[in-house]
């Protein structure tokens, strides 16, 4: 995937007011899959059409304890809260055993 096109993510940044911005993605084959392949610094477009530049990524295992603290300090729960309100929507259509963290910037 080239660095030109516009990713979709998933999310909403309308209520966050920082420049860079940690998210936990849902992600299987197809449910979330260009922003889990595409390049660092690939643009990327919120549900909320905010543009943003991909600035890292990485696959967190759940359940785990990275999970839990990353859960608890961007959304103020538990990984299996998070995930069960994530992924009820795709149930069947994303990966059960890890979620997509991501950092983007605010371009």
């Amino acid at each position: 995937m080239r660095k030109s096109e516009i990713i979709p993510v998933d999310h909403e940044m309308r209520s966050i007011e920082t420049t860079y911005i940690g998210m936990l993605l849902p992600f299987g084959y197809y449910k979330n899959s260009r922003i889990a392949e595409c390049e660092i610094g690939s643009t990327c477009i919120t549900l909320d059409n905010v543009k943003c530049t991909l600035i890292s990524r990485g696959i967190v295992i759940i359940p785990s304890t990275t999970a839990d603290c990353l859960a608890y300090m961007l959304y103020g729960m538990n990984m299996q809260e998070l995930y069960e309100k994530m992924a009820k929507n795709w149930i069947g259509e994303v990966f059960e055993d890890r979620v997509l963290f991501i950092v983007l910037k605010r371009k």
